[in-house]
């Protein structure tokens, strides 16, 4: 019984029985790794992949997972990260991660501007104010960590949590 890759020969190749022989041990060499490009796609889908190669994707984007964080979140904010480090530094893609990583609203005051040289700025300046409702499953610790991260050098970020 030919294979696949058999198959793929011309007909007088596909009946000489040694070249016939070769090209189905190559085929059950090739079989495994054709099956795992297959399945790339899901593997590469953050609702679909297993939770070890999530924690793979993330590290693409220099995200660390512990093993105890809560697998939804993971998956969320796997899916959402691609599009979200494109606009790294900005306010809309702060509130994106802030709202993902606490499962709820967020407000963000921030005093940016163009100033002249010397003048004397606003106390505000060079500080983000994220207001959240809550922590999310990750914590106030490690929400203010990640967020402290997406913010441009040299600003500082306030977490709110709760009214404030």
């Amino acid at each position: 019984m030919n294979g696949w890759l058999v198959e793929q020969l011309p007909l007088v190749l596909q009946r000489e029985p040694v070249v016939a022989a070769l090209v189905t041990s190559a085929q059950e060499v090739v079989d495994p790794v054709r099956g795992q490009l297959d399945a790339l796609d899901a593997l590469l889908d953050p609702g679909t992949t297993t939770r070890e190669m999530l924690g793979f994707l993330a590290n693409w984007f220099g995200f660390t997972l512990d093993p105890g964080d809560d697998e939804e979140l993971l998956r969320a904010l796997v899916g959402r990260l691609g599009p979200i480090m494109v606009r790294r530094g900005t306010v809309g893609a702060l509130g994106e991660l802030a709202e993902l990583l606490t499962r709820g609203p967020v407000r963000i005051t921030e005093h940016g501007g163009v100033w002249v040289a010397g003048a004397t700025l606003p106390p505000a300046v060079g500080r983000v104010r994220v207001q959240v409702a809550q922590a999310g499953p990750l914590g106030e610790q490690r929400v203010r960590a990640i967020l402290a991260r997406e913010i441009p050098v040299g600003v500082e970020l306030e977490l709110v949590v709760g009214h404030g």
